[in-house]
């Protein structure tokens, strides 16, 4: 059973995902929100760019892979919100 959660917490990402600063740095950085979905449909695409990043896909391969075609122009603010908010685990260290 112990096992059972913790492949739950490690299949659902980092205990520091942030949605609301996803969607904060998203707009800090002029991506607009749109759709009837709002910030939900957002947040869904950083998990599956988050997926795809763990999974060794390039970061411009995740973005555009995303479903989320209107982004397509802001791919590099999403990937990086992306990482800095919802899979801070994907960023390659420095050095």
């Amino acid at each position: 059973m112990l096992a059972f959660f913790a492949a739950l917490v490690v299949s659902t990402g980092s205990a520091h995902a942030d949605s609301d600063g996803f969607i904060d740095e998203l707009q800090s950085n002029g991506v607009p929100i749109l759709g009837l979905a709002g910030p939900g449909r957002y947040i869904q695409a950083g998990y599956t760019i988050c997926m795809m990043l763990r999974n060794g896909e390039s970061p411009e391969t995740a973005a555009s892979a995303s479903g989320f075609g209107q982004l397509y122009i802001w791919k590099s603010q999403l990937v990086t919100a992306v990482q800095h908010n919802l899979c801070p685990d994907t960023l390659q260290p420095a050095g």
